[in-house]
């Protein structure tokens, strides 16, 4: 199963042109044409066959795909099945293959899906060894049903997973080995355009520190998450509390004509926190004052109380 590889050839057939994963743009009510790109790397004739299933995300934003390829899920009745999708392949060749995506009027969604693709049966090499150890590759392909005013290109902070460090759960804080602070964000684009995405911000306080930093921008496709990061360096801990902001910005891609120049406009986010930082050895030094403090103090004073019994009348 290593030999086969699907593409997507929807700009054309040239290596520069073909893509792992894409994103096609629909109107409701159209057709759009979906162009695979299929080639056998192997010395052998191969036979596999494809379809297209659901995806979801991991705990960790990664797509996993559906097992159900049949066409009969809710993505396969998009894509009309008017042919076998049972594929054979000579060896050291390439077939293109064309599907139809038809979406019904009124539709107005992002989608993500998977085109999934295995052997047909075991296939042998050579020397008799069964060649079927990978079950079932898979692509991923998101579909935009889109007509001009239904563009949206809201982009949200997604709460972190943890940070102890931060008041703001969309910023995250870290220290390092080196009580380094490591910064991160996570941002996701929530609908149908693709976007640039940049953040820049500042680290500052009431005590005249400030720094500023720069995260390398990367562009999102619709409904993508991203976690946006950057070590912003040792801090000064005896300036104690810090805050960061952090400015977003996400530039809109358009791969479809538009003609409001306002959807072009760029759009803007801001995040404040309050972040502590507290170095490992401060925190011990701080750990054994306090104890030092309870016993001289309080546990002495607890010993030396001297109770009274209240005499009773008989």
């Amino acid at each position: 199963m290593q030999a086969i590889t699907v593409r997507f050839c929807n700009n054309g057939t040239s290596e520069e042109q073909l893509k792992d994963t894409d994103v096609v743009f629909v109107e409701p009510g159209k057709e759009k044409k979906l162009c695979l790109y299929v080639s056998n790397g192997w010395e052998k004739k191969m036979t596999f066959e494809y379809g297209f299933s659901m995806w979801t995300t991991s705990k960790g934003w990664d797509p996993v795909c559906d097992w159900d390829m049949s066409t009969g899920n809710q993505f396969s009745m998009l894509i009309p099945w008017t042919h076998n999708r049972v594929v054979t392949i000579d060896p050291m060749t390439f077939q293109v293959i064309e599907e139809k995506i038809v979406i019904p009027p009124g539709m107005n969604w992002l989608q993500l899906w998977c085109l999934a693709y295995k052997l047909s049966k075991p296939q042998f090499d050579g020397i008799g060894w069964m060649f079927n150890l990978i079950v079932r590759k898979v692509t991923h392909l998101n579909i935009v049903v889109w007509w001009e005013s239904t563009v949206d290109k809201t982009i949200k902070i997604v709460d972190a997973i943890w940070g102890i460090f931060s008041t703001n759960k969309k910023i995250k804080a870290q220290l390092d080995d080196e009580n380094g602070i490591t910064l991160s964000s996570v941002v996701e684009n929530k609908w149908n355009v693709s976007q640039n995405v940049t953040i820049t911000g500042r680290i500052y306080n009431a005590l005249g520190f400030q720094k500023d930093f720069a995260i390398e921008p990367k562009q999102l496709t619709p409904g993508m998450k991203y976690e946006f990061s950057t070590n912003a360096g040792i801090l000064p801990s005896y300036k104690w509390f810090f805050t960061i902001k952090l400015n977003i910005k996400s530039d809109p891609v358009f791969l479809f004509p538009i003609s409001n120049e306002k959807l072009k406009e760029p759009g803007y986010v801001t995040e404040r926190g309050k972040v502590f930082i507290f170095s490992r050895m401060r925190v011990i030094i701080l750990a054994v004052v306090l104890l030092i403090i309870y016993r001289v103090f309080v546990h002495k004073k607890i010993k030396t109380v001297v109770v009274t019994p209240t005499p009773t009348t008989i």
